[in-house]
């Protein structure tokens, strides 16, 4: 049997995220510094990469090493490397999306007929259903 390593992980409360983050890596890439170099970390904001550079140099007292590719999500637009080799579309604008589906809310018209102003609420309650789908990579189809 094949042993799979767990893909979600937590931490405790009261512990420095990136610190735990930074020791994780380190523990998952089993000191090899190019494994960690291979790795490719999504984080939210410029910030957070360099917090966790930071906890890698406390992790490891100050010691040197490869550190993975840390990427801003808010820069992943800009980076067309990263997304060229993916299949993953460019973000669409959310006022955007947000009207494309307020327009399909009122579309259904019939007993379904609502204002412009319940479209647009209903249009961001079901931009976060997709959102909660993706995210647990459920699949629509299995919805009767």
């Amino acid at each position: 049997m094949i042993a799979v390593r767990p893909r979600v992980f937590s931490i405790d409360a009261g512990v420095s995220f990136v610190d735990a983050l930074a020791t994780g890596l380190f523990d998952l890439s089993d000191g090899d510094p190019l494994a960690l170099a291979g790795m490719t970390v999504l984080l939210p904001t410029r910030r957070a990469a360099r917090a966790l550079t930071d906890a890698f140099l406390r992790v490891r007292d100050g010691q040197a090493l490869l550190l993975p590719r840390l990427l801003a999500l808010a820069d992943l637009e800009g980076d067309q490397d990263l997304l060229a080799g993916s299949d993953i579309p460019p973000a669409l604008d959310p006022l955007q999306r947000r009207l494309i589906l307020a327009r399909l809310v009122m579309s259904r018209g019939g007993a379904f007929a609502v204002a412009p102003d319940q479209a647009l609420r209903l249009a961001d309650a079901l931009a976060d259903l997709i959102d909660e789908v993706e995210t647990s990579q459920a699949d629509f189809a299995r919805l009767s």
